[in-house]
């Protein structure tokens, strides 16, 4: 009887089991550890990457059963670590550990068949690329790695990418980047415990603020759909909720005024680091961890706070690397070490059996 099982009866039995998952898919297909996971804007295709150093791309057939329409090989020699669709559909970005990213585009062939082909690789960093983003225009993207930059690119006229800041601030490995949902606004989280929010000056990228709350390796953040707040996950086991509030004094962007603020914090929301994190549309929060669980959180508005509303033990056979909605918020995906994908739909939880 282990500390892991034990915590995991404390948490069941601190659990508003008012949510469910219920897996309508479990996709196999590569041949190592699944690390990311991402359904296209409008949720007709789902990419996955892994140490298999391919992305596979999936579609439903007629029957609604996924199966994978493309695999994307050739392009990265190590593990691809993150996969990211452009807001408006159009295009594919991959990271990966080989220090390169990969961009993607469905292009007609000569029969009029559409397949996917890289139409660029972005090259600068020295060391393995942990995760690549969109901005919401579609035009910008940003990248971090284990050389402890951040990157900003700017897509050209020609399908191009030039490279046009460098920010070097975190003093570690830097896990993920995430822009804003409507803001020229990044925030990137790192093995340094912080969490930094860049903004640009023209195109000279700087940080504004450094958020020091969490304990240990800042794996994942995520944004809730509205802007004004967003979540943080770590290796110290918990989930920090932070509010943007307008300065009182000062304006923001301004070295030393802080806008973004702790609201809340979820301590032991899983008994291992929690690797991943989504916000829904629906304003529901997902989490994916070392403890082979995935853990749902929600609240009836946003002036309350989370409260966990069902936990999937065993998710996965291993470590759950990797969650992301759909647009809808009504499926999640999420991708393990045992080499799967599994979809789920989020439901709410049965009404219990009358007595």
């Amino acid at each position: 009887f282990s500390y892991t099982h034990f915590h995991l009866l404390q948490v069941l039995a601190s659990t508003t089991q008012t949510m469910s998952l219920n897996q309508v898919a479990t996709l196999t297909g590569h041949e190592g550890a699944v690390w990311g996971a991402s359904f296209s804007p409008n949720g007709h295709l789902l990419a996955t990457c892994g140490a298999d150093h391919t992305i596979r791309v999936w579609a439903q057939d007629s029957k609604g059963v996924w199966v994978t329409r493309q695999v994307l090989d050739g392009e990265h020699s190590r593990t691809v670590r993150r996969v990211s669709w452009s807001p408006n559909g159009k295009y594919l970005a991959a990271a990966s550990f080989d220090t390169t990213c990969s961009i993607w585009e469905e292009l007609p062939d000569e029969e009029g068949k559409t397949e996917f082909h890289c139409i660029a690789q972005l090259d600068g960093h020295e060391n393995e690329v942990k995760s690549i983003a969109w901005d919401a225009s579609s035009s910008l993207l940003s990248t971090c790695s284990r050389d402890k930059s951040v990157w900003v690119w700017e897509m050209e006229a020609d399908k191009e990418f030039a490279c046009v800041s460098v920010g070097t601030s975190h003093s570690q490995d830097v896990k993920t980047v995430r822009w804003h949902p409507t803001r020229e606004l990044i925030v990137s989280a790192s093995y340094d415990d912080t969490l930094k929010v860049w903004m640009a000056d023209d195109d000279d990228w700087y940080v504004t603020e450094t958020l020091d709350a969490h304990d240990s390796t800042v794996w994942d953040v995520d944004f809730a759909p509205t802007g004004n707040e967003m979540a943080s996950c770590s290796a110290d086991k918990s989930i920090i909720v932070w509010k943007y509030d307008a300065p009182t004094t000062g304006k923001e962007g301004e070295i030393g005024v802080k806008c973004w603020n702790k609201s809340q914090t979820i301590s032991d929301a899983h008994s291992r680091p929690i690797y991943s994190l989504s916000w829904s549309t629906k304003d529901v929060i997902a989490t994916a961890a070392g403890d082979n669980a995935i853990a749902i959180y929600s609240r009836s508005s946003e002036s309350e706070p989370f409260t966990r509303t069902h936990v999937q033990t065993q998710a996965h056979q291993t470590e759950v690397n990797c969650v992301s909605f759909d647009s809808s918020g009504r499926y999640l995906v999420s991708g393990g070490d045992d080499r799967t994908v599994c979809v789920w739909e989020v439901l709410p939880a049965p009404a219990p059996a009358p007595a």
